[in-house]
């Protein structure tokens, strides 16, 4: 007569309890989600990459405009299409979802860090809205654009001294000289393009705006806001805050 062992019949294996099977499952899907979670940050990273890349040869492309227009600036980034920028992807963040079709501060970023903020429509550089006209108007062989021209020929709503409806650049060119306290701002790290594609997803610390001078208020606790990433004034690539003048600097308490 054969033996019973514990447990069952001889040869026979003990299948999983439903409580073991759960855990199994739970285990599985954490680990899925932490996967998951490696795999999307991986991906905006590649995608900040290529922004940066995209952004430095605008960069360069309005430095080299500068030097051969007398310093002054394009009015439109469209405007270095095709004489210094001669590929039409450049114009393109790959973490803009509409692909270069839409508004350059997108309603995702407004929603989640600005909410009741400017989209402002007017620098809007692409085949989404009516275009300028005369010597000011913006080049239609660039449909697709990302990016966010600050020094562009574009009306704005803030006042400039001794001018009577300053443009933007108008406005950003008088803003480089005073600053926000009456010092000039740094042309390296002052913003003349900006990408807002990447706040949704990445984030930084900025200070808190110090009353109406705009300046930052360094005795308060940094607080939350999305990434961006910009061309300064003086050509050069930076990561800055939305606000990019409350930028927590290295060293900073």
């Amino acid at each position: 007569m054969a033996m019973v062992l514990k447990g069952g019949l001889p040869g026979t294996r003990r299948g999983f309890t439903l409580a073991e099977l759960l855990v199994v499952i739970t285990i599985i899907s954490f680990l899925a989600a932490i996967a998951a979670t490696g795999l999307s940050s991986a991906r905006e990273k590649a995608r900040q990459t290529s922004c940066m890349s995209n952004l430095r040869q605008i960069g360069v492309a309005i430095v080299t405009y500068r030097g051969d227009h007398s310093g002054r600036n394009p009015n439109w980034i469209s405007n270095l299409y095709p004489d210094y920028i001669d590929d039409l992807s450049v114009y393109v963040c790959r973490s803009d979802k509409e692909k270069g079709h839409g508004a350059v501060r997108p309603k995702e970023m407004l929603n989640k860090w600005d909410p009741g903020g400017d989209a402002y429509t007017e620098t809007i550089d692409n085949d989404s809205v009516g275009r300028g006209g005369g010597d000011t108007a913006q080049n239609d062989d660039v449909a697709s654009n990302s990016y966010m021209y600050e020094f562009s020929s574009a009306k704005c709503k803030w006042s400039v001294p001794g001018i009577d409806g300053p443009t933007w650049a108008q406005y950003k060119e008088y803003e480089l000289r005073q600053g926000n306290d009456g010092k000039p701002h740094s042309s390296s790290k002052m913003p003349i393009v900006r990408c807002f594609h990447h706040a949704e997803h990445s984030t930084m610390y900025q200070y808190p705006e110090k009353g109406s001078s705009g300046a930052a208020n360094k005795n308060d606790r940094a607080e939350k806001t999305g990434l961006t990433i910009n061309v300064a004034y003086a050509g050069n690539v930076t990561i800055a805050p939305l606000w990019w003048q409350g930028l927590v600097e290295v060293g900073d308490k």
